[in-house]
Parts: structure tokens; C-alpha cells; sequence
């Protein structure tokens, strides 16, 4: 009994000896940025994780095991742990996914409310977002808005609305109601919740409801994990 025993600790001690931390930053193949909440799936053991703000994440698993990479709106990838990589953080990048989408007429009876604030904004705004820059093709009209302050103040402008209409998308799906719901968070506790996890709008557009759903159950759980460690470290455990 006691040789057994010493067999199934010395093969469970090789088990967990063969395990590799494998650690990875995951980018937009186009922009560069790093890319929030993307799954990755160790189909073997079914571990997942998300990437964090900076695109990094860290998943266990053996020599040879398949890992998935996932993200709403981006090209699905798979990839193989190698051996002798595992103190390496790897880069890789993905590519989104071109989709043609049949053609849609959105009445007013079927908008949403950000699509129709988007809309009267746009609408009020509609003279100043339609100056586009000259191209350096044409020197006179390109140095002339360099040199004026009224030309650099409606493209900062333009820039501001688009940086401001992308955080008002963002919110209509990512909202308190929403998170209350699947967390039971409120006040204080819900605010400090979803600034610690901001969504970040290529995946507020590209994600489906399920997928924010997942989301949001995905971070709140990495919350309670590092709430109960401060906890743990304040009390001196």
C-alpha cells in the first residue's frame, strides 16, 4: 500500500514538474495596441484566461498542448506550448475578421437610445466633422492649417467627439445595471468594480450579449480573487 502511494505521489510530482506557465502579449496585427479580454484556451485542460489591459496573460500547460486565442471581431487563432519558451513572454498579434454584412435600414422605431443621441449629436455637429484635412499633396492648404488656430481646434475637436462618442458606445452595453445584475455589486462597491475593469470599445462593439456577459463574470471573479487578497494581507495572514 505504501509503495503505491509512493508510485502515485512520484507521478503526480512528474506531472506537475512537466507544467509550463506559458506567457504571451497579444496585439492588434493592425494598430499594434494590445487587445483586452481576449480568451485564451488551453484545449487540453480547458484552463482559460483573459489578457489584461496591457494584452498579457499567463496560462499553465504541458509540452505540445493546443491554446486558442479568441476575441470578438478578430480572426480566431490556435497555437502549440513549446518547451524552452517558458520564461519568454511571446508576442503575437491578430488580425480582425472582415465580415460583409448584409444591408441593414434602421427605422426610428428600432433605435436605441445611444443611436439616437449619436445621431443628434452627429447632426448638430455635422459642419464641423465634415472638415477633413488637406493632404500633403496640396503644401499651400496644408501648411495654412498648421498655422491656424481655428483649422487646429476643429480637428482637435473632431478627434475629442470620436474619443467621446466611443466611450458613450462603450457605456450603453457595459452598464450598471448590467453588471449589478450578474454581480449583485451596488454603489461604491459597483463604481469601483467597473473603473477597476473598464471595457475597452473594440470589444463593446464587436462582443454579442453572451460574450459581455462572460466578460463581465470573467473580471468580477479576478476581483473577488485580488479583494480577498488585500483583505488577506491587511489582517497580516
Amino acid at each position: 500500500m505504501s509503495r503505491l502511494l509512493y508510485v502515485f505521489i512520484s507521478l503526480l510530482c512528474s506531472l506537475n514538474a512537466a507544467a509550463i506557465v506559458w506567457r504571451g502579449t497579444i496585439i492588434d496585427a493592425d494598430s499594434k495596441r494590445p487587445i483586452q479580454g481576449a480568451s485564451i484556451t488551453n484545449t487540453a485542460s480547458s484552463a482559460i484566461v483573459m489578457t489584461n489591459e496591457l494584452g498579457q496573460f499567463d496560462i499553465k500547460g504541458n509540452e505540445g498542448d493546443k491554446v486558442s486565442f479568441y476575441c470578438p471581431g478578430y480572426r480566431s487563432e490556435t497555437h502549440i506550448i513549446i518547451k524552452g519558451l517558458e520564461g519568454i513572454r511571446l508576442n503575437f498579434s491578430m488580425k480582425l475578421s472582415s465580415r460583409e454584412l448584409n444591408e441593414v435600414i434602421i427605422t426610428q422605431r428600432y433605435k436605441t437610445k445611444y443611436q439616437k443621441d449619436s445621431a443628434e449629436r452627429r447632426s448638430e455637429q455635422s459642419r464641423v466633422l465634415a472638415r477633413q484635412k488637406s493632404s500633403i499633396g496640396s503644401p499651400v492648404s496644408f501648411l495654412a492649417e498648421r498655422l491656424s488656430r481655428k483649422q487646429r481646434a476643429i480637428f482637435k475637436f473632431q478627434k475629442t467627439f470620436g474619443t467621446l462618442e466611443e466611450q458613450q458606445f462603450t457605456d450603453s452595453r457595459y452598464t450598471p445595471e448590467l453588471v449589478a445584475s450578474l454581480t449583485n455589486l451596488s454603489a461604491d462597491t459597483l463604481a469601483h468594480f467597473m473603473n477597476s475593469y473598464p471595457m475597452p470599445y473594440d470589444y463593446a462593439r464587436a462582443a454579442t450579449a453572451l460574450e459581455l456577459k462572460m466578460w463581465i463574470k470573467y473580471n468580477f471573479n479576478d476581483y473577488l480573487k485580488k479583494s480577498d487578497s488585500l483583505r488577506q494581507l491587511k489582517l497580516g495572514y
